[in-house]
């Protein structure tokens, strides 16, 4: 009795991975990407900026990012993840009250790789990439580089490019200082997509001094 239990139970274990075995080998090679982000390097990171139209012009600057890794889960085989993407779907900003109200200028559109300015990257087992989430430069140079500036706001202060594939001309893309969610969606070709919002905090103070510059004038943080 004892081993038809055994066959029995064997059977029909054999006929339900045959039924889902599709599944279960779409699971198994399916990429899992991990996001993280925090006000600290390398997430946010000092750079130097040099105009399109004139290399004698130059600016401190930083960048806001998010590290996105191809992690390896127990049971899943090492598989690359291609054409990752970080979709910005919605652009809040924090009011009086505390809640967050949409800013429905802003257009939804991808965000760019830091290594490549493409809105696209293939990520390799266990590698990983970082996008920018938003850049900004020194107020003092702003008025060289208008990729980075509104003439309305206060050329004292810093503002934020949310680094969006597609500028429009309307620059709604950036935004004066403020507290702020960004809600995404990252995904690939061979991932399912999930969402994370992640909150910006713009004093529109200015420091050279990259520590202070993350305690005081730029903040990021999963929400």
């Amino acid at each position: 009795m004892t081993e038809q239990w055994v066959i029995a139970i064997g059977t029909a274990i054999l006929a339900v991975i045959a039924l889902f075995q599709d599944y279960i080998r779409s699971w198994i090679k399916t990429p899992t990407l991990e996001v993280t982000t925090g006000s600290c390097t390398p997430f946010c990171k000092k750079l130097l900026f040099i105009a399109k139209d004139d290399s004698e012009k130059k600016a401190d600057g930083y960048a806001l990012r998010i590290k996105v890794k191809n992690v390896n889960p127990l049971f899943h085989t090492k598989t690359r993840a291609e054409c990752v993407e970080v979709f910005a779907l919605r652009l809040l900003k924090k009011r009086t009250d505390g809640s967050f109200q949409p800013i429905q200028e802003f257009e939804p559109r991808n965000l760019l790789w830091s290594n490549s300015f493409y809105p696209f990257s293939d990520i390799s087992p266990e590698m990983e990439r970082y996008c920018f989430i938003g850049r900004l430069i020194n107020p003092k140079d702003r008025h060289n580089f208008p990729d980075f500036d509104v003439e309305s706001y206060n050329m004292n202060e810093t503002c934020l490019r949310i680094d969006v594939d597609i500028a429009r001309n309307t620059k709604e893309h950036i935004i004066p200082p403020g507290t702020y969610h960004i809600e995404c969606l990252i995904g690939s070709a061979n991932t399912k997509a999930f969402k994370k919002t992640f909150e910006i905090s713009i004093s529109g103070e200015w420091f050279d001094d990259e520590i202070r510059m993350y305690e005081k004038g730029l903040r990021i943080e999963m929400a």
